[in-house]
């Protein structure tokens, strides 16, 4: 059975209504869903969320892998039993990798490896490449992770851009292999998805959008916007990728 199935289909629009099976229940889209970074709500706590009403449920919540990583840590969010049971959430918990923080003062530099920070809360220097946020991610125990990408920043060039790129789609590419060995040895059922990037450039984009489509991910998410670009720019870059993702 497919993990996303559609209901239903626009006649108009682009616009469509589906279902995500995942490990924690089966969420219908379009979902609104909060930003948990830390693992907790912003300005309103977990029973909060699972306590609204029917008709404004919260179905998921999305918490920084990398940021849980440095603290609590892994150890303790997994002594609580995962990070549904740290969160005390009974709905969908996706969890991204982190390479969003590239924009951050914690970020140093990046190579065809992976990207190089300083933990926020030690000054530890830490390297984070698609093995080791694999292995973060499945240890947080999330129903849906995100792969490591390269997010470049608004306004660097085109040569920077496809840079950013390629490391994404290499990094896509082992970050698959590495999960799918991974989530068979511990019996798993998280869900891995790929992303799009490609800058503000339109041709990157779509040249994106084919290559992580390509790949076996069980969904697909459009990177690297939202980043301090004007709105019309982020709407290009996303109507560019569009076409090329199922």
């Amino acid at each position: 059975m497919p993990v996303f199935t559609i209901l239903h289909r626009d006649k108009q629009t682009n616009a469509r209504r589906g279902k995500l099976k995942t490990a924690h229940g089966t969420i219908e889209t379009p979902f609104f869903m909060p930003a948990a970074t830390k693992a907790t709500g912003k300005f309103i706590t977990t029973d909060d969320y699972n306590n609204l009403g029917k008709n404004t449920k919260v179905q998921a919540m999305i918490c920084n892998a990398f940021i849980l990583s440095c603290k609590p840590g892994i150890d303790v969010i997994k002594a609580a039993g995962g990070v549904h049971s740290f969160m005390n959430f009974k709905g969908v918990v996706f969890t991204d990798c982190g390479g969003f923080q590239m924009s951050r003062s914690m970020y140093e530099h990046k190579s065809d490896k992976g990207i190089h920070f300083r933990n926020p809360f030690n000054n530890q220097k830490i390297i984070l490449t698609p093995q080791k946020i694999m292995e973060i991610e499945l240890a947080l125990g999330s129903d849906v992770a995100m792969m490591l990408d390269d997010m470049s920043g608004y306004g660097v060039s085109k040569e920077e851009a496809r840079i950013a790129m390629n490391n994404t789609h290499a990094w896509g590419s082992l970050s698959l292999r590495i999960h799918q060995e991974l989530r068979k040895k511990n019996k798993s059922k998280q869900l891995l998805f790929g992303i799009v990037q490609g800058n503000f450039y339109p041709d990157l984009r779509q040249e994106s959008a084919k290559y992580i489509s390509s790949l076996d991910f069980d969904g697909i998410a459009i990177g690297g916007v939202a980043i301090g670009e004007p709105m019309e720019k982020m709407y290009e870059a996303v109507d560019a990728a569009l076409p090329y993702i199922p």
